[in-house]
């Protein structure tokens, strides 16, 4: 079967993506038996069923995801090609990348301050808060209406709003990727990897809504460092 240029446009990044979940996944595992001393909650590691149901609901979402965003390329497909970016490419497609980052680390922290809302998180977000000691599936272990909410808004809706590169694109999802697993993976490597800032969400829940970057915690006084009178866990708000 020979597949058109519209096609591989539309499955490889995904599949790039899709992969590049699995990869951080499986290495963010790893590193955890290298060392322990880089584990952030040692004393609360997931393991067993527990640690099993994970993995397949991640997994479910995965495929769910990648099939969403398969379809939805598919109709609408509007990448960039190398003769329309012109002689400086390079450098308006870096700006994009950072830009269209921007864009999802808004949306993932603005959504996820709605699903915190009492009535809102009842329904959704309560399942992936069960885990308070998160590790790299912990990413995509939500509630369908969380998943759709923040998947849609990480992954599609800046793509709308900014046309670009399929090297771009591609560049883009995977980070996102990425960064999810990052920050759900319950490791502090110095100068490497930390997610201390989502972790400490897990663990508090009022502060650090961020992923990628911090920038709207700093913003709106939602960072922990500043708001350690203010954090409750999820038993004090008897949610």
């Amino acid at each position: 079967m020979n597949l058109s240029q519209h096609n591989i446009d539309v499955i490889l990044p995904v599949v790039i993506s899709g992969s590049s979940y699995l990869l951080t996944c499986v290495a963010m595992d790893l590193l955890k038996l290298v060392k322990k001393e880089w584990i952030i909650q040692p004393k609360h590691i997931m393991v067993g069923q527990e640690r099993y149901d994970c993995i397949v609901y991640s997994l479910t979402n995965l495929a769910i995801g990648m099939l969403g965003l398969l379809l939805f390329r598919f109709y609408y497909l509007d990448a960039i090609t190398l003769q329309e970016c012109g002689s400086n490419c390079l450098f308006t497609e870096t700006l994009k990348l950072i830009y269209l980052l921007f864009l999802a680390d808004t949306a993932f922290y603005w959504s996820h301050r709605f699903l915190h809302i009492p009535s809102v998180y009842r329904i959704g977000h309560k399942l992936h808060h069960t885990h308070t000691s998160p590790i790299s599936w912990t990413a995509l272990y939500v509630h369908p209406v969380e998943f759709v909410l923040a998947f849609g808004g990480i992954f599609v809706l800046p793509t709308i709003f900014v046309r670009t590169h399929i090297v771009t694109y591609t560049l883009f999802l995977v980070l996102n990727m990425v960064s999810l697993v990052v920050s759900h993976s319950g490791l502090h490597i110095p100068y490497l990897i930390n997610a201390r800032h989502h972790d400490s969400h897990h663990r508090n829940f009022t502060v650090d809504f961020g992923s990628k970057f911090t920038i709207w915690d700093h913003v709106m006084g939602t960072i922990s460092k500043k708001s350690k009178s203010k954090s409750k866990s999820m038993k004090d708000l008897k949610i």
